[in-house]
C-alpha cells in the first residue's frame, strides 16, 4: 500500500473522489476553480437540476442516517454554499434544487458544458469523510451521488 494512503488512513484524512477520467485518466471535467463570479454563474445557469445524496455502508446494504452533507462550488469571488443538511433514516439527503444551464446546450455541440459542477462533502462520526469533486447536475434531471462510508481505518 502506498505510504501516503497509509498516512491518510491513519490520520483519518478525508478521501477525495475526483470525477471520472477518460483516456489517459485525466478527469473529464476541469478541476480548476470557476473563472467566473457567482453572479455570472447565476446568469449562465438559469434553469434547475436536482441532486440527491444517498449514504450507505456495507455494499449498499445499510443506509447511513445522520450524515452531514455540504454542497459547494468555487468561484472567482470565493466559495459558495448551495445546500447543507443531514441524511434521513433512509440515508438520503435530497431533493436539492441547484442552478443548471439551459437544456438547449445539450442539443447542439457548442463546446459549452450542458451541466453545472458542484463539490459534495459527506461526513459521519466514526466514518471517513468523503469528498466528491466536479459532480455534474443537468437541467431537469435528478442526479444521484452514492456515498459508501467506511469505518475509520478502512479503505
Amino acid at each position: 500500500m502506498d505510504r501516503d494512503v497509509k498516512r491518510n488512513i491513519a490520520e483519518n484524512a478525508p478521501i477525495e473522489n475526483p470525477p471520472e477520467g477518460g483516456a489517459g485518466r485525466d478527469p473529464l471535467q476541469d478541476l480548476s476553480p470557476e473563472a467566473c463570479t457567482f453572479e455570472v454563474f447565476q446568469q449562465l445557469n438559469s434553469k434547475t437540476g436536482t441532486l440527491r445524496v444517498q449514504a450507505y455502508a456495507g455494499q449498499r446494504t445499510f443506509p447511513v442516517p445522520g450524515a452531514s452533507v455540504l454542497v459547494t462550488h468555487d468561484f472567482a469571488d470565493g466559495t459558495r454554499r448551495f445546500s447543507a443538511g443531514m441524511t434521513d433514516e433512509s440515508g438520503v439527503f435530497g431533493d436539492i434544487l441547484l442552478p443548471a444551464p439551459n437544456n438547449a446546450l445539450a442539443q447542439s455541440p457548442t463546446g459549452e458544458m450542458p451541466y453545472a459542477l458542484y463539490d459534495i462533502r459527506v461526513s459521519h462520526p466514526g466514518c471517513r469523510t468523503e469528498i466528491y469533486r466536479a459532480v455534474p447536475v443537468f437541467p431537469g434531471v435528478t442526479s444521484i451521488q452514492p456515498v459508501q462510508f467506511l469505518a475509520v481505518g478502512e479503505r
